[in-house]
């Protein structure tokens, strides 16, 4: 769970929420400044953290809407991949890909009424352009090419997954955006 109690109400409402308002009027939690102190501020950790793991996450929420303090559970990247409120909102999106198919990305953050963002692509593997750049803009023929693949000069793939274009990719489809 991430919960925040920033001002001295909002941690009211929490220490309500864990059925312990006593806390609100104790010396080293009364004010905003003594609940962040060195010392106060673990031991006021700690006794969150032992009333939030006695607790689901929604219930947690609930009470959070009750009493007027933020808190919400940490949501893993599967778990925005399945909200629909995400998804809805544009914020995950689902596109297809020229390079690798089907893909899941997070859309752009500003939502404009005018000009709504939207994703066409994701990034190429580094160096995805080489043999396009190399034959049609620098002229290099193949065997040119070859010779400075032997001499290091420049790279290659890896076998890593998604660093490389396609098996079947020969470098003449050249770019596209």
């Amino acid at each position: 769970m991430a919960l925040a109690a920033l001002d001295d109400n909002q941690f009211q409402g929490l220490c309500r929420a864990m059925n312990q308002a006593d806390l609100a009027e104790d010396p080293r939690f009364k004010t905003l400044a003594a609940r962040l102190g060195e010392e106060n501020n673990p031991a006021l950790y700690a006794i969150v953290a032992e009333w939030t793991a006695r607790l689901n996450p929604e219930d947690v929420e609930r009470l959070a809407d009750r009493h007027g303090f933020a808190a919400h559970r940490v949501a893993s990247v599967r778990d925005h991949y399945n909200d629909p409120h995400l998804r809805h909102r544009g914020a995950v999106q689902e596109f297809e890909n020229p390079l690798y198919g089907r893909v899941v990305e997070y859309g752009p953050g500003p939502k404009l009424s005018a000009s709504p963002g939207r994703m066409k692509g994701i990034a190429k593997p580094v160096g995805f352009h080489n043999d396009h750049i190399f034959r049609n803009i620098l002229n290099l023929g193949p065997d040119e090419i070859h010779e400075l693949k032997e001499k290091r000069v420049i790279g290659a793939w890896d076998d890593r997954p998604g660093a490389k274009p396609p098996a079947d990719w020969d470098g003449a489809k050249g770019t596209f955006f």
